[in-house]
């Protein structure tokens, strides 16, 4: 019977049928003295195995690790890792995950995917899962960033497997004017963190720590004295950016070179002033920059060459939402703008039209806390630890789910 059961699956969709039979009867073909590699091998060559597990979600992997020794040991490598990370972050397989937190100060998480996001007004996004503590940093290629609130310590987080790790505290002092972010550097193929910590009396000092090299080491801080960080990073061209105000108020964007770990500074769009705050955004594949206005506009710039700041130029102009408190904004794959403060995310049509509200508490006790792009992938399976992710029942008096 196993004999006829491969045939019949031999001739249909391997990638759709195949993996999905394996794990469901490995029991039976072990049984058998049949291993996974012989029933693939009968009708799929080795490098159309490979590029099939390239493409298989990150859960679909994990499973399939348990079924064979082989298997395990390639799905494990740090080179598949880093090869089906890439192709899935290049196929823009990007959704959408919220961090949210209660009065009691519990965190957890939704993801919603990209393709619901134009529903109706409510909630679109996975049930609620268990976060670790902090606020997010950033994320990339799948891993989340976060910052412990009473430890300070920095942790990276992929929930689509469940692992976390936790990094080494800096050796020097921190302080309440910091900046940090995390990024890829695509010549060393590696993660990096960075933080800044600005004194007000003082030399500032920044540091970077790198997964390959594990160790906190100084670098060069920027030249100007920075007094005030006014926007989550942005990674765009392989360069952090941030917006800041130096002390002799002046605001500018800060950008952190993560391949030549070198800060450096660039001119804003539009003259700062008090009226207006500026994010710097990824648009259509640029860097750009939402202003937005006390008297409720908005204006999306784009650089039409990177770090060349006469060829800034206006791309969209829309209005009908508040100024205040507005924390993080992203791109969708359609177009649109996803805007997020206190305790509403809405999804903006590129003409300012509001298409839905992706998520509103429901209740004031609960409010929003985080908003940024990720995709499931391996990142940090061959070095982080079992992280529990399960989904949390949240009482009715915290939210109606």
């Amino acid at each position: 019977m196993v004999g006829v059961d491969i045939l019949m699956i031999s001739n249909s969709n391997p990638s759709s049928n195949i993996f999905g039979w394996l794990s469901k009867e490995s029991k039976t073909v072990m049984k058998f003295g049949i291993t996974p590699e012989f029933v693939m091998s009968s009708y799929i060559c080795d490098e159309l195995l490979e590029e099939i597990f390239k493409r298989l979600p990150s859960k679909t992997l994990l499973q399939l690790r348990s079924l064979s020794k082989s298997w395990c040991s390639r799905i494990s490598s740090p080179d598949f890792i880093l090869t089906q990370t890439t192709l899935q972050t290049a196929r823009n397989y990007q959704n959408i995950l919220i961090q949210h937190r209660t009065s009691s100060f519990q965190n957890f998480f939704t993801v919603h995917y990209q393709s619901m996001l134009n529903s109706q007004y409510g909630n679109y996004g996975t049930r609620p899962m268990k976060s670790p503590n902090g606020y997010i940093v950033g994320s990339c290629n799948g891993i989340i960033c976060l910052r412990d609130h009473y430890s300070g310590n920095f942790s990276l987080w992929n929930p689509s497997i469940r692992r976390k790790l936790t990094l080494p505290y800096p050796f020097f002092s921190l302080n309440n004017y910091e900046i940090a972010g995390v990024g890829f550097d695509s010549k060393t193929d590696d993660y990096k963190i960075v933080i800044l910590s600005c004194f007000r009396h003082g030399k500032h000092k920044s540091m970077v720590y790198s997964l390959k090299k594990p160790v906190w080491r100084e670098i060069t801080p920027p030249s100007s004295r920075i007094t005030c960080v006014n926007s989550p990073g942005c990674v765009v061209n392989g360069v952090l950016h941030w917006v800041v105000r130096s002390d002799v108020f002046q605001d500018f964007i800060l950008t952190f070179d993560l391949s030549s770990d070198v800060f450096s500074e660039m001119t804003l769009p539009e003259k700062p002033n008090q009226y207006t705050k500026q994010h710097p955004i990824i648009f259509n594949g640029s860097l750009g920059m939402l202003v937005s206005t006390k008297d409720c506009y908005h204006r999306v710039w784009a650089m039409k060459e990177y770090n060349n700041v006469t060829s800034w130029y206006m791309t969209l102009n829309f209005g009908d939402h508040p100024y205040e408190g507005i924390h993080a904004v992203l791109q969708l794959k359609n177009g649109n703008l996803l805007i997020r403060n206190h305790n509403l995310v809405m999804n903006f049509h590129p003409n300012g039209e509001l298409c839905s509200v992706v998520c509103m508490p429901e209740y004031s006790t609960l409010s929003i806390v985080g908003m940024v792009m990720y995709v499931e992938s391996l990142a940090l399976l061959d070095i982080g630890t079992v992280c529990n992710t399960e989904q949390i029942v949240l009482s009715h008096e915290t939210t109606k789910w």
